[in-house]
């Protein structure tokens, strides 16, 4: 698996709308992707920052290296982003349960 960690900063709220429409697009391409897995993202101020993970480097490579991936990514630098910074990982470990729904058993 890899995660690709994003972060943004927008030049101004006004720009809202535009960078709104863009991620639309990101995140349609990256779900469009086969081996996708997850996309999750939010707003603190104008920083934007998120996540996307993919099932393989593979994956993660295509959405990358997608036309509309670069298209939008230009879009950012030319007119809407202060700054931008990404991260790639690389899952290393991995562990999880799941809550099955019984009560948990009284003792005593």
């Amino acid at each position: 698996m890899q995660l690709v960690s994003f972060r943004a900063t927008l030049q101004d709220a006004s720009l809202s709308p535009a960078h709104d429409q863009m991620v639309s697009g990101m995140r349609d391409l990256a779900e469009a992707i086969d081996g996708f897995v997850e996309w999750r993202d939010g707003y603190d101020g104008l920083t934007y920052w998120g996540f996307v993970v993919f099932a393989s480097p593979e994956a993660a490579l295509a959405w990358k290296g997608h036309p509309t991936h670069g298209a939008i990514h230009r879009q950012g630098e030319d007119s809407v982003y202060s700054e931008f910074g990404t991260q790639v990982f690389e899952l290393v470990r991995e562990a999880s349960w799941k809550r099955d729904g019984v009560a948990p058993h009284a003792h005593g």
